[in-house]
This record gives C-alpha cells, sequence and structure tokens, in this order.
C-alpha cells in the first residue's frame, strides 16, 4: 500500500505539470524541464510487461468491495458536502461515468444546484474554451506551423472565434483570488490578443511565457531557443478537463461496488 500511495502521488504530481499546456513530443527536453516525470513507470510497483500501452494509468480501476465502496461513498459526501462530485455519489448518477469529457456535462447540469455548481461549471467550460487558444497557438510555434493537427484545430477555433472567447475572465481571476499577479495578466494580454487578431503579439507573448516559467537553461523546447522542430507532435494539451476522467474512474468504481451488492442479493 505505501508503494502504491507512492504511485498515485507522483501520478498526481505529474498530471500537473500538465497545466502548462505544452507540447511533450520531444522526451529529452521534458526530462530536462522536469526530473520527476515519467517517474511512475520506473517504480518497482509497476513492473508491467512490455505489452501495456505507454497510457495504461489513464484506464486504471479498481474492484472495491460493497462495504468498501459504502465507506468511501459516505466519507466523500461527509468530508467534500459541497462538491460535484459529493452530489454524484449522494443523488446516485450512475450514467455519469459513461460521459466522455467535462464539456458533456453540460448535458446534465441541471442536475446539480444552480447558483453554486452550475454557475462554476458554466465559468470552467467557457475559461476552457477560451484557454484552448494559446495552446493550439504554442503548437504551431513549436511545430513552426508545419503541424496540420494544430494548423485545423487553430481555424475551427478561430471559425468560433466570439464563443471561445466568451468568458469573464474577472470571474476567474475573482473565484481564484488572483490580483495583479503575472498569470491575470498574462490571460488578459491572450485574450486581447486574440480578440483583436494579433496573432504576431500572441506569439511573442507565448514566447516570454515559456521564458518565464522555463528560465534559461532548463531545456527550450521553441525552436528559436534550441528546440527541434517537431511537425508530428507525440502529445497535445487539450481543452482543460478538470479531473474528469479521474473523478469518473472513482464515481465508477464505487458505483461498481454499490452494484455488485445489489445483482448479489437481488429483490
Amino acid at each position: 500500500m505505501p508503494e502504491y500511495a507512492k504511485a498515485i502521488s507522483l501520478l498526481n504530481q505529474d498530471k500537473q505539470n500538465l497545466k502548462r499546456q505544452r507540447s511533450l513530443a520531444v522526451q529529452e527536453d521534458y526530462e530536462e524541464d522536469d526530473p520527476r516525470a515519467g517517474r511512475l513507470a520506473n517504480l518497482s510497483f509497476w513492473n508491467l510487461p512490455p505489452t501495456y500501452d505507454h497510457d495504461w494509468p489513464e484506464g486504471l480501476t479498481m474492484a472495491l468491495s460493497y462495504e468498501e465502496a459504502l465507506f468511501l461513498k459516505e466519507q466523500i459526501e461527509i468530508t467534500q458536502p459541497n462538491t460535484m462530485l459529493a452530489k454524484i455519489l449522494k443523488n446516485e448518477l450512475y450514467h455519469l461515468p459513461k460521459l466522455g469529457s467535462f464539456s458533456d456535462l453540460g448535458q446534465v447540469i441541471t442536475s446539480f444546484p444552480p447558483y453554486g455548481m452550475q454557475r462554476d461549471y458554466f465559468l470552467a467550460q467557457s475559461f476552457a474554451n477560451f484557454a484552448y487558444g494559446p495552446v493550439i497557438r504554442y503548437n504551431l510555434i513549436l511545430s513552426q506551423g508545419q503541424n496540420e493537427r494544430a494548423q485545423t484545430e487553430w481555424e475551427e477555433y478561430n471559425n468560433n472565434l466570439a464563443e471561445n472567447l466568451d468568458v469573464d475572465l474577472e470571474a476567474v481571476f475573482r473565484k481564484f483570488r488572483l490580483s495583479n499577479s503575472p498569470l491575470e495578466e498574462f490571460l488578459t494580454a491572450v485574450h486581447q490578443h486574440l480578440a483583436l487578431e494579433k496573432h504576431q503579439e500572441l506569439d511573442q507573448l507565448l514566447r516570454k511565457r515559456e521564458i518565464i516559467l522555463k528560465g534559461g537553461p532548463a531545456g527550450p523546447s521553441l525552436p528559436e531557443r534550441g528546440g527541434i522542430p517537431c511537425p508530428a507532435l507525440g502529445r497535445w494539451g487539450g481543452l482543460l478537463e478538470y479531473r474528469f476522467s479521474n473523478t469518473m474512474t472513482i464515481v465508477a468504481d464505487i458505483f461498481q461496488g454499490m452494484e455488485d451488492k445489489a445483482c448479489s442479493n437481488p429483490a
């Protein structure tokens, strides 16, 4: 169990690093940027056959007994009563784990309180739509305009520019208590450049941001900083999902444990 807990902790740390929304196509560059990345696969607990895919942790599940599932369900409801996760468990929304993405929650958002969770959900989704723009643009810079997926995504993003920029950044800043921070200034400038279609200025802003985040010698990834242009990126920083897949895995495991009890004791 200590090794398992350590593995989960490292997995969460590695996923946190993806918030930078930068491509990790060049593995050497990635390792220099964060030496802790990739440690999960090196733990002795995970000595798996080579037939396993590299992304096997994404589909990781745990078979819970009824007692374990009930205990975990009740603890989440007691300790985190005002969260969407607790509401999903308390109301036994068994269909939610079948949703494919965070944006799909919009189909069932009326199941949650309107003035808290619904408002926060729409704010989070609108921010995710907005934030995807600089992610795409960064990949275009990284590939020197050669990445076909980035080209397609950029065209689609701009075709829906008004919708993608329909985000209340001030509400986001208030939610996370950002005040006069470099991140606040950066996001505001990104929004302005996108709205005015000042793409060269946006590119310069993203380059400066990378230098701020990574520093001078910390593994340059952009071509002009010594990085290797990479037309076919190995990973893609997509829409923000806010740990949706992790949460749905927990929910599915709990509901499966509850259902197993019901099936073994039919009415």
